[in-house]
């Protein structure tokens, strides 16, 4: 994420083209939580990340991150349950899975979910797809709104 593809004021994250694996532009909806996380970074020098160590780079170091989820993940599960194990192999891209399927379970449209994830050739595919050209963005504003609350309300009771 780079600072100058973040617009506070219409609250999107516009991801160009070239950096879109699809290699498509894919303009996503930030809820209030992800706004308040991004307001809350301090610009580090010229640094173009939102998220960056280094003040240079972005983010990096991925597997050293995921275990030290992992083992709070484990603390929290042994906190109620001292025999409770580590979870099933996983990996970030899960979480994509994760929001998919937890979207869908809250009634929100495929296809909204599709422009989320920014997939090409998702529940409208073929001819539906060459002349249906809406990009869905008031509509995954508000799936994102949704799946937010659900998070926020599963995390809180956690």
């Amino acid at each position: 994420m780079r600072w100058e593809e973040v617009d506070l004021e219409r609250k999107t994250w516009t991801i160009p083209a070239e950096r879109a694996k699809n290699k498509r532009r894919h303009e996503v909806p930030l809820t209030d939580s992800a706004l308040k996380i991004v307001r809350g970074i301090t610009k580090l020098n010229d640094c173009p990340f939102v998220f960056s160590k280094t003040s240079k780079t972005s983010v990096s170091g991925f597997s050293k991150a995921k275990r030290a989820i992992d083992d709070k993940i484990l603390t929290a599960r042994q906190a109620s349950d001292e025999n409770a194990t580590p979870l099933p192999d996983w990996t970030f891209h899960d979480l994509r899975r994760t929001a998919t399927t937890g979207m869908a379970r809250l009634d929100i449209a495929p296809h909204v979910a599709d422009a989320i994830l920014n997939h090409k050739d998702g529940t409208i595919s073929g001819v539906a797809a060459i002349y249906n050209q809406y990009d869905y963005l008031k509509d995954s504003q508000l799936a994102l709104k949704k799946w937010e609350k659900h998070v926020l309300k599963q995390v809180s009771e956690a």
